[in-house]
């Protein structure tokens, strides 16, 4: 028969063991939301940048139809073409980003038809370069439609870019939260680990004592 001393041994054994696997599953859990909320904080970074990007590639497509108003020379159209491309690439991909949020899909079929004519203004007036001359070309510009239409866009991805912002505060907050608490548990696990490892010994060096007399009183 067991004595008290060697019944609370194998109390204190259970537990340990027990102690390890809850703080273990813990530190686990809340890794796990660590993670989610940096991967959060990423994609709000993607989103910023793919913000940055579709601005840039419409600046481009200006670029290349001024080129090619003051010029008429068709090598002026090479990076216009490619920035059409990448507009409609940047702008498939900045939807797909935010399709978790409402928020910022609401403000897409306004920006579509925004960048839509725009991209008409800017076809337009090279057609009319290449076909009727600078002068004919110049008339549409100066009506500042393609300006105006350019103002819009700005605003609208000026105020897309403030509710990732906004999002991006509270993101980094939950990361950096769930990190301290995650850092906390992860060294509670370590100490837990090193108190237990020592009870452990001593249960099983106590047993293999008591299986020694045993033995000898045999």
């Amino acid at each position: 028969m067991k004595s008290a001393k060697e019944n609370k041994i194998d109390w204190i054994f259970i537990i340990s063991l027990a102690s390890i696997l809850i703080v273990a599953f813990t530190t686990f859990q809340t890794f796990v939301i660590f993670r989610d909320n940096t991967l959060w904080v990423i994609h709000t970074h993607k989103v910023q940048e793919s913000l940055e990007s579709l601005l840039s590639h419409l600046k481009d497509a200006e670029t290349g139809q001024r080129g090619y108003l003051i010029t008429g020379e068709d090598s002026y159209l090479e990076p216009f073409n490619i920035s059409l491309s990448n507009i409609d690439k940047e702008l498939s991909f900045l939807k797909e980003l935010t399709s978790d949020n409402p928020v910022q899909q609401n403000k897409f079929p306004s920006l579509e038809i925004l960048i839509s004519s725009k991209i008409s203004e800017l076809n337009k007036t090279i057609n009319l370069r290449r076909k009727s001359g600078f002068k004919a070309a110049q008339e549409v510009v100066l009506t500042h439609q393609g300006k105006l239409e350019m103002d819009e866009i700005r605003k609208i991805l000026k105020n897309m870019k403030n509710e990732e912002n906004s999002l991006l505060i509270g993101r980094v907050e939950a990361e950096m939260q769930s990190y301290y608490i995650y850092f906390i548990l992860a060294t509670v696990l370590f100490v837990t680990l090193l108190i237990s490892f020592f009870f452990i010994k001593k249960y099983f060096k106590l047993n293999n004592s008591r299986q020694e007399y045993l033995d000898l009183k045999q």
